[in-house]
């Protein structure tokens, strides 16, 4: 018999686990708390009981569901990002629309665009300074080609749903390169 703490736990995960497939399916708009509560198999007072908002469980999802390459040599990453980006996307087939998602929400909600571009900015700030602690040369700052890479990880994933082969994952990686 699970503990209270577990079963709050694992409701939790639940959550975290439907908004992501929720907003990519039917969009921000589209994504009603009680849809999110029923897809995770939970009351919406289940959800509550976890998070205070939508935006608290995009905001989990965020910071939770992303690839964690903070183990990894920047400069491993940087040799084969378009194709480590490509096999994340391939694992998970609804994070590419739910990126699209966020970030045309993000350009219609007020709330939204604060917690993403907070979400985003703690990334490029992480990056940068996983950047400077590991000695990478770069022709731009380390913040800077951090926000930069951002910008291209987040277009390609974007034009990765309009174009499909058309945009191999070697243009990324070879784009990385460019910044070294």
């Amino acid at each position: 018999m699970r503990t209270r703490s577990e079963q709050k736990a694992a409701t939790r995960e639940r959550l975290v686990d439907a908004v992501g497939l929720v907003v990519a399916a039917r969009g921000l708009e589209g994504a009603t708390v009680g849809g999110i509560a029923a897809a995770a198999g939970v009351t919406t007072g289940a959800l509550y009981a976890s998070f205070a908002s939508k935006a608290d469980i995009l905001q989990a999802y965020l910071t939770e569901r992303s690839t964690d390459l903070s183990s990894v040599p920047v400069d491993a990453v940087a040799a084969d990002l378009g194709e480590r980006l490509e096999a994340a996307l391939q694992a998970d087939p609804l994070a590419g629309r739910l990126v699209v998602e966020l970030l045309a929400a993000g350009t219609r909600d007020e709330v939204v665009r604060a917690r993403l571009a907070e979400a985003v900015l703690a990334s490029v700030d992480e990056l940068a300074r996983r950047l400077e602690a590991e000695g990478v040369g770069t022709v731009l700052g380390a913040r800077e080609t951090a926000l930069l890479l951002q910008v291209l990880v987040a277009g390609t994933v974007a034009l990765r749903e309009l174009l499909g082969p058309e945009l191999p994952p070697s243009l990324l990686t070879s784009a990385t390169g460019l910044l070294a």
